[in-house]
């Protein structure tokens, strides 16, 4: 009698050092996934906060560079510019603690998220600093505009 031998299959030591060789491989990958969604969540959140503060400069310097007229730059706790605009009209952008960034009235809100707004004139030139805080992480956003001498009625 001939016995035949099929010596094709696997061993159970083969298979558990395969297992062993995927766990790692997935668990590794694993870590990549996460460390890359960290990474994605942070970058999101600050490029919303520096689109949130381009946004509320280019308000600012837009509504300033067409101004008639500066009226007075109060630069204290709460940060304030009164100016006449271009029908005449006398408007006022201002920082409100708990209400952020206002143009003429608490409800017309520039932006909620800005944390402090500063004015600084020096010569013709008005120097403004706007900040943004959220989840630790801060973004400040400096420029300057040059006031045109028959602008300022201070």
């Amino acid at each position: 009698m001939i016995i035949v031998r099929n010596d094709s299959g696997y061993t159970l030591i083969e298979i558990m050092f395969v297992t062993v060789i995927l766990g790692i491989v997935s668990s590794s990958l694993y870590r990549v996934n996460r460390n890359i969604s960290n990474t994605w969540k942070y970058n999101k959140l600050q490029a919303g906060l520096q689109q949130e503060l381009r946004i509320s400069m280019n308000m600012v310097v837009t509504n300033l560079q067409q101004a008639r007229f500066i009226k007075s730059v109060e630069s204290s706790l709460t940060s304030k510019i009164v100016y006449i605009d271009q029908k005449g009209e006398k408007k006022k952008i201002y920082y409100k603690s708990e209400g952020g960034l206002c143009l003429d009235y608490d409800y017309n809100i520039i932006s909620n998220r800005i944390s402090c707004f500063s004015l600084k004139l020096v010569n013709n030139l008005l120097y403004i600093t706007l900040k943004i805080e959220k989840q630790n992480k801060e973004e400040l956003l400096k420029t300057a505009i040059k006031i045109r001498p028959e602008q300022l009625n201070l």
